[in-house]
């Protein structure tokens, strides 16, 4: 593993090396992830990717990701520091029809030629981390959108007994 990495890679290369990064980043530096943050922006992530190949000898990409996340609370409004450990398979694909050859749990990363930022990889696992309703500990959000309704009452029940009567 290497500390010191080139901004963009080309992947496919790579996973015939394979090669892989680990380091840190500051939080700040994700353009995509920081609007979904409370400020401010104190913190980094550590992560390591690693390129090459699975038993099957599938391409692939191994991300590990990990950071405190401050996140605001959707209850009290409330800053609150939320540690966030993501591990995810990618596996790498030319076009989205080739994600239909991927195990069920590995996630495609379409990369067609050219090269690709090391920090979308890790950006995109950890935007795809955060919880959808952040909530402090100890505090519950109701991710429900209105009262429940009961599915076995069918609303023209009584227009079908007044029909039915009038016969």
């Amino acid at each position: 593993m290497s500390r010191d990495f080139p901004s963009h890679v080309d992947p496919w290369r790579l996973v015939s090396s394979g090669q892989g990064f680990s380091g840190t980043w500051p939080l700040e530096r994700f353009e995509r992830l920081a609007p979904l943050l409370a400020p401010p922006l104190d913190g980094e992530v550590s992560f390591t990717l690693k390129f090459g190949r699975d038993t099957n000898g599938l391409p692939v990409v191994d991300v590990s990701a990990s950071a405190t996340m401050p996140l605001r609370c959707q209850r009290t409004l409330e800053r609150f520091l939320h540690p966030l450990e993501q591990r995810s398979r990618l596996g790498l694909v030319r076009d989205e029809a080739d994600d239909v050859s991927l195990p069920e749990d590995y996630e495609p990363l379409v990369v067609n030629e050219g090269q690709i930022a090391l920090t979308d990889i890790v950006e995109d696992e950890l935007i795809l981390a955060l919880p959808l309703i952040p909530a402090a500990a100890g505090e519950s959000v109701d991710a429900g959108f209105g009262p429940a309704v009961e599915e076995s009452v069918n609303p023209f029940a009584k227009l079908g007994e007044l029909t039915l009567g009038k016969r």
